[in-house]
């Protein structure tokens, strides 16, 4: 018998969450190898939910840290602490830490910068990366959720095929964008919403997708869509190779939105996707 979570006939079930506390460092953090945040450096403090990218089982969280700066040292005050939490509901205030990472510079490619991670020795150790550090830690979860729709896709091989193929899939959701087919978006992100809809709680797929923000973003007219950027994009696969996105240099998505009222603010519309019976489709 399973000792998984059901939620409650209110629908408000158990919240899963990371605590982030970051300071003079470029940080990208991950759950089961599916990126959930990234600072490009300066002082953060935040709480959110990851519900979406939870499983019941062994799950992993992953921090991976660069200096502020290509090519030079982590600086002095240099640090990151993420702590994955548990609360039982949304109106529950008592919370259950399951896993921690925690890293300090300063020096470039500290072997041991994670060190003072709670339970160090039993974690995936840190790897050195290009310009980067990378530690992973696993940990057990007892959650509500089936399987999410990405984790029974077929893994993904790079292949010039493959890159043609994930171009092809940017351009007709950038397309949908421009046109701001509302429709167009919501049947691209169908299967990403059919996991809101599951690890919100959510009534129906209508609800996920007005909480996925497409409906509300593209009917506002202050929200304009910049033209795809020329230059080098990288290929990433995410999710123990189920996953697959088109990045530009930072690690972003090509896909770049704008608020007239505000020139300076750049948002991006992050499409992760997985292989379908209908082809690549986004799932994250």
């Amino acid at each position: 018998m399973s000792d998984a979570l059901v939620p409650s006939p209110s629908g408000d079930g158990p919240v899963f969450e990371l605590s982030v506390k970051a300071t003079e460092i470029r940080l990208e953090l991950r759950v089961n190898d599916v990126p959930v945040l990234r600072l490009a450096g300066g002082q953060a403090s935040t709480v959110f939910d990851v519900n979406p990218h939870v499983i019941n089982g062994e799950n992993t969280l992953t921090m991976i840290v660069r200096p502020l700066q290509r090519g030079e040292e982590f600086r002095r005050h240099a640090s990151a602490e993420v702590t994955f939490h548990k609360r039982l509901s949304v109106s529950d205030q008592a919370i259950e830490p399951l896993a921690t990472l925690v890293f300090e510079g300063p020096g470039a490619n500290a072997a041991n910068g994670f060190e003072k991670s709670p339970g160090y020795a039993t974690v995936i150790p840190p790897v050195i990366e290009p310009m980067g550090l990378r530690a992973t830690q696993k940990f057990e979860v007892s959650a509500p959720f089936a399987p999410w729709s990405w984790m029974t896709a077929p893994p993904i091989v790079v292949t010039e095929s493959m890159r043609s193929e994930l171009f092809t899939a940017v351009r007709r959701v950038h397309a949908l964008m421009k046109a701001r087919d509302i429709a167009g978006l919501s049947r691209e992100c169908e299967h990403q919403a059919a996991d809101w809809q599951q690890a919100y709680y959510l009534p129906n797929e209508a609800a996920a997708i007005r909480m996925l923000g497409v409906p509300q973003t593209f009917a506002d007219q202050d929200v304009s869509v910049e033209d795809l950027p020329d230059g080098h994009f990288e290929v990433e696969l995410l999710g123990g190779g189920r996953l697959i996105q088109l990045v530009d240099q930072n690690g972003d998505s090509p896909l770049r939105l704008r608020v007239r009222s505000v020139p300076k603010m750049v948002g991006r519309f992050v499409c992760v996707f997985c292989r379908t019976a209908g082809g690549l489709r986004i799932a994250r």
